[in-house]
């Protein structure tokens, strides 16, 4: 064992993949409508929920089970860049992935990312 919880993706993806998404055209997605409908007492800024939105999305995981997952591993945390002390519970990430669902940013989210990736694919080749 090294420590590191081995049931999530390794370091090593979560620091390719931060330094190939354009997390500023990402976060334009929704930084307006979220500014007039975020909850008050919110202490993860946009671009942390954004991050914590894709892992979930991208490891199938609950809300429940991001919250452990946001405790527990080291390398998910640093991708999401979440500060210790913010820890969003799991009602706030079910409400922010109701959000994302309502208004469509989750399919804008996940297009970007898609594109990202295509193009980092077709760049290599």
């Amino acid at each position: 064992m090294t420590g590191q919880n081995d049931e999530f993706p390794g370091v090593d993806m979560w620091v390719a993949l931060d330094e190939l998404l354009p997390w500023a055209s990402i976060e334009a997605i929704t930084r307006i409508r979220f500014i007039f409908e975020r909850s008050n007492g919110w202490q993860c800024p946009l671009p942390v929920l954004l991050r914590i939105y894709l892992v979930q999305r991208i490891c199938c995981q609950t809300d429940a089970v991001m919250v452990t997952m946001l405790k527990e591993s080291v390398s998910v945390r640093e991708f999401t860049r979440l500060p210790v002390y913010a820890t969003p519970s799991a009602s706030q990430l079910g409400a922010f992935r109701r959000f994302m669902e309502k208004h469509g940013y989750d399919m804008q989210l996940l297009n970007r990312v898609g594109e990202a990736l295509g193009s980092y694919g077709a760049d290599s080749a």
